[in-house]
């Protein structure tokens, strides 16, 4: 028989305030699932009703426990599993969908308890529009996007040790720090965005300047993630990446394609900056500067009181 709680699945990865807050809109007991350290156990009992910790060593992924997280899952019959969108979890949320025999649903913004169902909203499309959707009580498994408020505190709840069976068939044999520093993009409210217009990774550096001025995040298009790899896959906008919606989005250098706007027409004054007055981005931005990027950056950074230098690569 179903019950009334609702788990939400963590790992090490504490970027999970929106799956609280859609756990919540089910007004049942939210039970946080945690696979990784204690500490982050311990910081997560202010905030649900209860934390259920699995402990795993250094060596094993968390992906290692998926199998045992879906028998666990099939056995206690939790009203709906919720996670973040991240690899890791998404990789645990898949398994115990699987074995519940139903769907992961992703983009989720919002869920609730009607008629004996859930009745979900969710954004498709790259985030152009959202559909409202109702799935089983019991076979709702949930994918939301990052979030890093976690909610109000309030009376610390108990951690309860959890044994589960993890898989020795995958082990971690070594670690490399590819020095990109994590960021949580959904919460910013300003966010300077760069594309292919960069002529060189050294020049991120006359960006970050302006960013630092306005006290942005910065970010980027796919192929400075994914190709170049200048940057971590977290700070890629796009229909496959981050969706943000920012009080204002500065999109340097970026021809606007409709895979990354989508990831950005939330925000709420959009300018460009980009040397060709037919790209897309400057049909659908509020502002739009023609200009070259290496003569506008440095121009708006000294503007605001800082340095107006940039590398060779750039010229000036």
């Amino acid at each position: 028989m179903t019950t009334g709680q609702v788990w939400v699945i963590v790992t090490d990865d504490l970027i999970v305030g929106n799956a609280l807050a859609v756990a919540r809109g089910l007004g049942g007991p939210v039970t946080a699932l945690v696979v990784g350290s204690r500490q982050t156990a311990d910081r997560l009992a202010p905030v649900v009703s209860q934390v259920r910790h699995l402990a795993i060593d250094q060596d094993t992924p968390a992906e290692s426990c998926a199998a045992g997280l879906a028998d666990l899952a099939a056995a206690e019959a939790p009203a709906a599993v919720v996670g973040n969108a991240g690899a890791t979890s998404r990789a645990l949320l898949g398994a115990v969908a699987a074995r519940l025999g139903g769907p992961v649903l992703h983009h989720v913004t919002s869920a609730a308890l009607k008629d004996g169902q859930i009745s979900l909203v969710r954004t498709v499309g790259g985030g152009l529009a959202e559909v409202a959707e109702a799935v089983d009580v019991g076979q709702a498994v949930l994918a939301v996007r990052g979030g890093s408020d976690l909610g109000e505190a309030g009376a610390t709840a108990p951690v309860a040790e959890l044994a589960v069976t993890s898989s020795s068939a995958v082990r971690l044999t070594s670690a490399q720090s590819i020095n990109h520093q994590a960021v949580e993009l959904g919460s910013a409210k300003v966010v300077v965005g760069v594309g292919r217009g960069m002529k060189a990774q050294a020049d991120v550096a006359m960006v970050r300047d302006l960013a630092e001025r306005l006290g942005a995040e910065l970010a980027c298009s796919r192929p400075l993630a994914e190709g170049a790899e200048w940057f971590g896959h977290d700070r890629y906008i796009g229909v496959s990446g981050q969706t943000i919606a920012p009080d204002l989005y500065l999109a340097v250098g970026l021809s606007g394609q409709v895979q990354h706007l989508s990831g950005a027409h939330g925000a709420k004054l959009i300018i460009a900056i980009n040397n060709d007055p037919d790209a897309p981005v400057m049909t659908n931005c509020d502002l739009a500067m023609v200009a070259d990027l290496y003569q506008a950056v440095p121009a708006l950074t000294a503007a605001l009181g800082g340095a107006s230098g940039v590398s060779e690569s750039g010229g000036k």
